[in-house]
């Protein structure tokens, strides 16, 4: 994800990138030394630059076609063994083979199975998390409505509701009648029950998608 966030330099999350790494990258990216940089860098974007740089040194990466490396193949650099991700204990009773399962559907472009990845073990950069990594003043949404969390930002939020209401429409008549409806948590995190699953799965990824999109580019109405 961080590749393909360094290969779109028009998009925040790469003056993000830039802010906190930019200086300790400028070697492989010479791009990135420009602009203002963090005096001090936290521990997480340490631990990003050391990885970075060492795929670069490895051949794992080409900083000439960032927006093209395989998840898999850096994966398989790496690591030899894959432990369960924290988010299987955070949330135990979700389905998650068939959650995994679904992640890797060839329904999904690899951009849009990127961004759900993100959603999956939250770690989208919503201020609620930006708040609580210290990178960001409030975890408030900036247009006046609440916490911004991950449920906030793509079903509550005012920029999103009425989008969300309309695909949420969609979703429930592709579903039989059940004695209870998923809940949003439980829909933008892949985990529901319906015959017509590929069709749901491309219409929650494809919406998450446009919403993080979106995002990213600071519009202010979805």
């Amino acid at each position: 994800q961080t590749c393909r966030m360094l290969a779109e330099p028009e998009l925040r999350s790469y003056k993000h990138l830039r802010y906190w790494v930019g200086l300790y990258l400028e070697e492989a990216l010479p791009d990135l030394g420009a602009g203002d940089h963090a005096g001090q860098t936290p521990e997480y974007f340490r631990y990003l630059q050391q990885v970075f740089l060492e795929a670069h040194a490895n051949e794992v990466i080409n900083v000439n076609h960032l927006n093209s490396i395989p998840t898999k193949q850096i994966y398989e650099d790496f690591t030899s063994t894959f432990p369960p991700p924290k988010v299987i204990y955070k949330y135990e009773n979700m389905p998650w083979n068939e959650i995994w399962d679904r992640l890797n559907r060839p329904v999904l472009t690899s951009h849009v199975r990127d961004i759900m990845f993100l959603i999956i073990h939250n770690i989208i950069p919503t201020r609620e998390r930006l708040y609580r990594l210290n990178q960001c003043r409030s975890d408030q949404c900036d247009q006046g409505d609440g916490l911004e969390d991950l449920e906030h930002l793509f079903t509550g939020c005012v920029r999103t509701q009425v989008a969300w209401a309309w695909c949420r429409r969609k979703i429930m008549h592709l579903m039989p009648d059940l004695p209870a409806y998923p809940s949003n948590f439980e829909l933008i995190h892949l985990a529901y029950d319906s015959p017509m699953d590929d069709e749901i799965l491309w219409l929650v990824a494809h919406y998450c998608a446009y919403v993080y999109e979106q995002k990213s580019r600071e519009h202010t109405t979805i």
